[in-house]
């Protein structure tokens, strides 16, 4: 075993709140009941993501400025925009971003593991952990001549404690236990992308801000410090555990595996889901999933499409409104008028039909049409948007429908942590990929057919994808 079995679960449980949301009594009360604990739950858990991105937003922000103090005779590095709102412009070096995303590939699955069978609790107070490590790094050798050195140690024991990678699954299999149901689930998980996208742009913004006072960077990284330190408090003190832990004798009928083969199993299950066959049956949303997170940049490629250093208020929000408005009204009212239908009980079908109608919309926006549309439209006629500008936040329900999807098809919760884990892990190298492909274009054509590949992709993915057989009721 590669802990002892009894000083591990100690530590473990020591960061698990004695009181739980599921519970055998909870099953026995109205479900109208059930529904308003679990969606005070949620609520409870919304400032959790909005603390973790913001620090996401700061500490990227800052980073920037300070690998350009580093001695001029340092490597020269790529940074690719990531975000571009105005003069808010965010750039990520893409070598450490590639470390992150690596070396959290090899500790999702084993994060996640643990969450399945310990409670989420305990994951998310690691993974924060490890952002609050890796900015006191950055802080501590700002000023020596370990700066270099302390990147990649920073950036290996944030991965190594999960990362933001394990955050997101953690946070996916939080919301996706405190749901009342699975017909809810792909609904909350819009809100939960809505709060990680707003909170996300108001920490590269705080950054920006930061980048006026006299310390700069190490401003930015205080602060990420300070609000990750308080989240951690918040974890610990406020939020209830969203999943009981389960005892041994309700295990699956065969003898569950300990030790190093269990790690090793939980280590590689983000590459053995596309072979597993139970409960795995969610691999083709998983390459849906992959394959749409590498055209995730296109968003910023519209973003900049629109900026002008005159620009107003209103034309600087607009982007973000318009992804807001599909995560938090647009889907919900899909959803309403889908309980009309015959198919209200298919949980799968609706996930499905939102997903594959985003990516047609993504689709539409690079299209031919869209392409024609911008001259006919924005350039003769002085419309001031091209059509993508709003074809594509239409789109942005993808990934929170494939992750509903995909845990509709999952018939085990004891491998839900483990199965968003790799979900998430997935997402961030594909959002990399597309990063990396638009950064590196020769031309914003060869752009467009690689994003128009990954999405026709990603559509014939999922429509190959069957509702499961029977159906999964809540």
């Amino acid at each position: 075993m590669l802990f002892p079995s009894t000083g591990f679960r100690s530590f473990l449980q020591a960061f698990m709140s004695p009181s739980h949301v599921s519970t055998e009594r909870d099953a026995l009360l109205p479900r109208n009941i059930r529904s308003r604990d679990q969606g005070k739950i949620i609520v409870k858990f919304l400032p959790v993501v909005v603390f973790a991105s913001v620090c996401r937003g700061l500490s990227l922000f800052a980073r920037y400025e300070y690998y350009h103090r580093w001695p001029a005779h340092s490597p020269s590095r790529r940074f690719d925009t990531w975000l571009q709102m105005g003069e808010v412009v965010l750039k990520v070096d893409m070598s450490a971003m590639a470390v992150s995303i690596f070396v959290s590939f090899v500790s999702v699955g084993w994060w996640s593991a643990i969450g399945d069978r310990h409670g989420r609790k305990c994951v998310l107070l690691i993974s924060i952990l490890g952002s609050l490590l890796r900015d006191l790094i950055y802080l501590a050798v700002a000023q020596s001549e370990l700066q270099e050195h302390g990147v990649v140690m920073a950036l290996v024991i944030d991965g190594l404690l999960g990362g933001f990678v394990t955050f997101t699954g953690v946070a996916h299999a939080y919301i996706s236990d405190a749901s009342a149901s699975y017909s809810s689930k792909t609904l909350d998980f819009c809100l939960l992308h809505a709060a990680t996208f707003v909170s996300f742009r108001l920490g590269a913004f705080l950054g920006y801000v930061a980048g006026y006072t006299s310390v700069h960077s190490n401003a930015a990284f205080g602060g990420s410090v300070f609000l990750a330190f308080y989240n951690m408090v918040y974890i610990y003190l406020l939020l209830p555990e969203s999943l009981v832990p389960q005892p041994a004798s309700l295990t699956p009928e065969h003898t569950p595996i300990t030790g190093l083969k269990s790690a090793m199993m939980d280590i590689a299950s983000p590459v053995t889901i596309f072979f597993r066959s139970n409960p795995w049956r969610s691999r083709l949303v998983c390459l849906a999933l992959f394959a749409f997170s590498g055209s995730l940049a296109y968003g910023v490629l519209v973003d900049t499409s629109v900026s002008s250093p005159n620009q107003n208020l209103t034309d600087l929000m607009m982007p973000s409104i318009l992804r807001v408005v599909t995560w938090v009204c647009i889907v919900p009212a899909a959803a309403f008028f889908f309980k009309r239908t015959e198919h209200y009980d298919d949980h799968f079908l609706f996930a499905k039909v939102v997903a594959l109608w985003s990516i047609a919309f993504a689709l539409l926006a690079i299209s031919v049409f869209g392409v024609w549309a911008s001259i006919l439209l924005w350039i003769w006629f002085k419309f001031p948007y091209p059509p993508g500008f709003f074809l594509y936040p239409l789109s942005v329900a993808a990934i929170p429908a494939l992750y509903s999807a995909a845990v509709s098809l999952t018939s085990s919760d004891s491998e839900r942590g483990a199965l968003f884990g790799s979900l998430s892990v997935w997402a961030a190298l594909g959002e990399y990929l597309s990063y990396y492909f638009a950064g590196n274009r020769v031309d914003i054509g060869y752009y467009w057919a690689w994003v128009a590949s990954v999405l026709v992709f990603s559509f014939i993915s999922l429509a190959s994808q069957d509702s499961p057989i029977p159906a999964i009721l809540p």
